[in-house]
């Protein structure tokens, strides 16, 4: 796990340092996810190719927007619970790569597919609440023509769900099911971001999800200087891995 950044020693936990090195090592992760990105462009643009390699582009492109973000965004009282969000969002598509990248190369097009029917499920309930409205406004403002969206929606779940494969995969398309399936994997550095990055998420998710115990996670507490640069140092390292899994995965679309 050498590309961990370590922490700097003698500094108190509500250090501000801390913050500086969060975004640091922030900036440190952009040009890779540059550079992935544009690689992963070229590759889809000229030929055709697997889905996996348009999801893997997308999540890159994602976590660099939330990555750049962060190194913009002071931390203080304003500012914590978006903070807070951002760097869970950037852990939940750094879990999402690793478990598409993790997977046998010929069941990352199917894993795919199982985060599909999940969304497609999810936009559909959402749409047809939306439609329920419509149906009982009389206020023709309110009117919108869904069955279009809808209709293709019910086609593309009906065209998901026929693939057995795909619901083999339907008990980790949630997040802990993805950072379960890296639990028992043979590397320890992929079970080390089993524990780290699933504890991350645990944790930042309190500043979504409000009750009265986890209120402190609305407020910037300086105790939690230390945690931001350590999200940052594992964020780090589990990009450096993805950028290895990732340049083996793209291999045969490189040589063509």
């Amino acid at each position: 796990m050498d590309s961990i950044k370590t922490a700097k020693n003698g500094l108190f936990p509500q250090n501000p340092k801390y913050l500086l090195d969060a975004i640091s090592i922030y900036n440190e992760c952009l040009p890779l996810l540059t550079e992935n990105g544009k690689m992963l462009t070229k590759i889809f643009k000229d030929k055709s190719c697997p889905k996996y390699i348009v999801c893997c582009h997308d999540s890159i492109k994602r976590i660099r927007d939330n990555i750049l973000t962060l190194t913009k965004l002071p931390v203080n009282q304003d500012t914590i619970t978006p903070t807070k969000l951002i760097t869970r969002a950037v852990i939940t598509d750094v879990i999402t790569l690793l478990y598409i990248l993790l997977q046998e190369p010929q069941n990352r097009n199917i894993v795919c597919d199982a985060l599909d029917l999940k969304s497609a499920k999810s936009i559909l309930e959402a749409l047809n609440k939306r439609q329920e409205l419509c149906n009982l406004c009389n206020n023709d403002n309110y009117k919108i023509e869904l069955s279009s969206p809808i209709n293709y929606l019910k086609t593309e779940i009906d065209r998901l769900q026929a693939r057995a494969s795909v619901n083999d995969f339907n008990p980790e398309k949630s997040i802990k099911g993805m950072v379960d399936f890296m639990l028992n994997h043979d590397d320890i550095e992929v079970r080390f971001y089993h524990y780290m990055l699933s504890s991350f998420y645990k944790i930042l998710s309190q500043s979504e999800h409000y009750s009265s115990i986890n209120r402190f996670c609305s407020f910037y507490n300086e105790q939690e200087n230390f945690s931001f640069s350590e999200y940052a140092r594992v964020i780090y390292g589990a990009l450096n891995y993805i950028n290895n899994l990732l340049n083996k995965a793209i291999e045969p679309y490189i040589s063509e």
